[in-house]
């Protein structure tokens, strides 16, 4: 569901918020996860609109197998955790 202003939260079926978080922006649940934008950077939420981490990046991707791509504000690029932790630093 988006405001009149832009920003974005998740609705049930019903048309129910789900949490009642708004974000910048805001992506569907995928394997229990979604991206979302605040004014910090993007990062994952749980389904209580809760991030799942402190970490914000420039862009992330969906989670699979428990890992995301994300990239840094400096162009870094990353494989991430659940929990926001480096797996890997990419290039």
């Amino acid at each position: 569901m988006q405001r009149t202003d832009g920003k974005a939260t998740h609705i049930d079926a019903d048309g129910r918020l789900l949490h009642g978080r708004w974000f910048l922006a805001l992506d569907v649940f995928h394997k229990g996860f979604a991206r979302a934008l605040d004014s910090n950077g993007w990062h994952h939420i749980n389904r209580a609109g809760e991030p799942a981490y402190c970490a914000r990046f420039a862009a992330v991707d969906c989670f699979y197998n428990g890992q995301a791509w994300a990239r840094s504000s400096r162009g870094e690029q990353f494989i991430i955790n659940e929990q926001g932790s480096v797996l890997r630093r990419l290039g």
